[in-house]
């Protein structure tokens, strides 16, 4: 957490998480979506809610509460890397992973918070056409993460340079020739 610039991204987020009750944050591979997620699932644990990081169809089911009174929000880190396979062979007229997403959105209490690579999701929805069709992709439920400006950029390298207690040499070589304008 300390190391997490926040950008007009977070609040946008959890914006969308509470309106929606379902985000998918998709971005290009090292920009930043599981940090931003992981973030946003510390915001609502703080707001009471269960966080269940799961990484199977099978797991959120089991572990999903009837309760309406009990607050779950459900964390699929990289969702298309373990149900890819699924999606594409599916022979149910929906997949379990837009049963579950449906589910949710009829929930009264539950939350759904998705990261995969935008490369891998739009390969998915070319592949299967109930994915194309399904909430799931619905872009009102989408933030993507692309490029930080070079004032966020500069915050990050910062937050690494300070927090992580980097050698004096390091720190030193990084400064030297105003080499961190190149890292930025």
């Amino acid at each position: 957490m300390r190391l997490y610039v926040a950008t007009p991204n977070l609040a946008k987020a959890e914006s969308q998480l509470n309106k929606n009750k379902m985000l998918l944050i998709t971005g290009q591979p090292g920009v930043g979506k599981t940090s931003l997620a992981e973030l946003l699932l510390f915001r609502f644990a703080k707001k009471n809610y269960q966080i269940i990081a799961v990484e199977d169809l099978e797991e959120a089911e089991q572990l999903f509460s009837r309760s309406a009174k009990t607050k779950q929000l459900f964390y699929f880190d990289d969702f298309l890397g373990s149900n890819y396979m699924e999606i594409l062979n599916a022979h149910r007229e929906e997949t379990r992973l837009t049963n579950f997403v449906e589910r949710v959105q009829n929930s009264r209490n539950k939350l759904l918070l998705l990261t995969t690579r935008t490369v891998i999701l739009n390969r998915a929805s070319e592949k299967s056409e109930r994915l194309k069709r399904s909430e799931l992709m619905n872009r009102n439920f989408e933030i993507v993460l692309s490029d930080y400006s070079p004032f966020e950029k500069a915050r990050i390298l910062y937050n690494h340079m300070y927090f992580r207690n980097m050698s004096q040499e390091l720190t030193d070589s990084i400064v030297a020739n105003k080499f961190y304008r190149t890292i930025i």
